[in-house]
């Protein structure tokens, strides 16, 4: 007879964590805001000031720590996943070990 499955699965939560790392690979480089003096020259009579030049590198800042901010929880996701089935299969070995001197006796 076989052993029974312990039901260890840590497939679904992985694949969250490889999504978030898809998802950010992915938009690196892509989620940019206009240049602010690219944009005054493509509307004549329109100046880029030195306040619109900052909120662009302010936003442009935030996008690129929200962007590390995925990619760290990604890695923290897969972190615990790895803890959590390392604790389980230990856990699962001990149960069968268990199991295999019962039935020996």
């Amino acid at each position: 007879m076989g052993w029974p499955d312990l039901g260890v699965k840590d497939a679904r939560p992985r694949s969250v964590a490889a999504e978030f790392h898809t998802a950010s690979s992915e938009g690196k480089g892509t989620a940019k805001l206009d240049d602010p003096v690219a944009a005054a020259k493509a509307h004549g009579g329109w100046t880029a000031s030195a306040a619109s030049d900052d909120c662009v590198a302010e936003w442009s800042k935030h996008l690129h720590e929200l962007g590390k901010s995925a990619r760290a929880a990604a890695g923290s996701i897969t972190k615990a996943m790895d803890e959590y089935a390392g604790t389980d299969r230990s856990i699962e070995a001990g149960l069968r070990q268990g199991a295999a001197a019962l039935e020996g006796a």
